[in-house]
């Protein structure tokens, strides 16, 4: 589930970047995946899981990139007998605090928040040198390589059928 339709729309570097960046390592592993925009809600959610699972009942596993749909997302699985990580994983494109509020805690793709703060205090203050010096401040774009955490929400893929198989 990724980011808000909005955020693709306006083209966001981050939100394309990870969508790229996922779909190049994916088809590489030989994984199939589906991209469904996500505005965050409970309602979209339930939407997007419901389209997600029609097209391909057999989902393994989810990568959120959108906070909002975690916790939604975690209930629908839930509500709909899947528990996490048996029957499917999920990995969340967040920051490591919310990550950390769900149970099962989930496992993370998070950028390094440290280095990160530093980058934009030292891009700020070059800004405002190069303003007062008359000079037209130069953007930078500079990527961070983002750390995975493994926690609680991920597993080997279950056996295909087994989950149905083996519940009652």
């Amino acid at each position: 589930m990724g980011c808000s339709s909005g955020v693709y729309r306006r083209h966001a570097g981050y939100a394309e970047r990870t969508l790229d960046g996922f779909r190049e390592r994916a088809e590489l592993r030989g994984l199939r995946f589906v991209h469904r925009p996500c505005e965050g809600t409970y309602d979209s959610a339930a939407a997007t899981l419901g389209r997600i699972l029609a097209d391909r009942p057999d989902t393994t596993g989810f990568v959120v990139q959108n906070e909002g749909a975690i916790g939604p997302l975690l209930g629908l699985l839930r509500a709909g007998g899947r528990t996490v990580p048996e029957d499917v994983s999920v990995v969340a494109v967040c920051p490591a605090a919310p990550a950390e509020q769900h149970a099962p805690r989930l496992t993370v793709v998070t950028a390094p928040s440290k280095e990160l703060g530093q980058l934009a205090v030292d891009q700020a203050m070059a800004r405002i040198a190069a303003m007062a010096e008359g000079h037209e401040p130069e953007d930078e774009l500079v990527l961070m390589p983002p750390e995975l955490v493994v926690r609680e929400s991920t597993a080997a893929p279950p056996r295909r059928g087994a989950r149905r198989a083996e519940r009652p």
